[in-house]
């Protein structure tokens, strides 16, 4: 990881440069390369989707620890849902995870969309695209493609963040699972892809207008970089459950007094 490598195959339209990274233990958020391989290809399939890029990451989702672009998309495009798909690059499509969500007597759709657009320097992973590469590649206005491919699970609607972290993490492990049960591939092989897999990740990102550049960076939730990742809903939840039940115990079973059980 020591040498300096700058890759840039876009040939026309937006471009953004990214650091290369690995997900940290805090916010474990990737997409292995079979998996983005899998969905990226299946997508082929897929009919796409027009909408307009309208403003980025909510208070919410920066505190569950990811990033995201917000898309308004025609009326009914899709059932309400949590789906795996892709987002239109430059010349080239990005996996993503997209949340899909039409509010009652309101006339277009609302998607979230989480994109997967930072490698790790050998390419046999993803992780998600910071903001300001967001704001870059799809700025305010700009006219987005998406497509879904498979719906992963139902909207949890009014949790707080760290639910939506547990979500996306549960989603990521989940597409990865049907990826390499299609694909059959075990798990360690997604952990370790072929130089072929890598070698698509690496053009993925390439034609989708993102340069990579630097040495490979540990990736850290952006709400730990200047300010708390604890968010008021979180610590207001711990607080409630240690007073009213159980299942904020720090404790193995029953093995160790719980917390909610000791009297002050």
């Amino acid at each position: 990881f020591g040498s300096s490598l700058r890759l840039c195959f876009s040939v026309m339209g937006r471009t953004t440069d990214v650091q290369f990274g690995r997900p940290s233990l805090i916010f474990p958020m990737a997409m292995d390369a079979p998996t983005a391989q899998h969905y990226v290809t299946r997508a082929v399939q897929a009919e796409a989707m027009q909408g307009t890029a309208f403003n980025y990451t909510c208070r919410k989702t920066f505190e569950s620890g990811a990033t995201s672009l917000r898309v308004l998309l025609p009326a009914a495009a899709q059932p309400d849902g949590v789906y795996v798909g892709t987002i239109a690059g430059t010349a080239g499509e990005l996996p993503c995870f997209m949340c899909l969500k039409q509010p009652p007597e309101v006339t277009q759709t609302a998607a979230e969309v989480v994109v997967f657009g930072r490698p790790k320097s050998n390419f046999s992973s993803l992780t998600l695209l910071p903001e300001r590469n967001l704001l870059e590649l799809f700025p305010v206005g700009k006219s987005v493609s998406v497509k879904v491919v498979e719906l992963m699970q139902e909207i949890q609607a009014d949790c707080p963040p760290q639910w939506l972290r547990d979500l996306l993490l549960n989603v990521a492990d989940s597409a990865g699972c049907r990826a390499g049960k299609c694909m059959g591939l075990r798990e360690s092989d997604r952990e370790s892809p072929s130089a072929e897999q890598c070698e698509f990740v690496r053009n993925l990102v390439g034609l989708a207008g993102v340069s990579c550049s630097g040495k490979e960076v540990l990736v850290y939730p952006p709400a730990h970089q200047g300010e708390s990742s604890m968010s008021h809903d979180e610590l207001g939840y711990w607080h409630e459950e240690a007073k009213m039940n159980e299942r904020c115990a720090a404790s193995n079973y029953d093995q160790l007094p719980r917390r909610d059980r000791v009297v002050a």
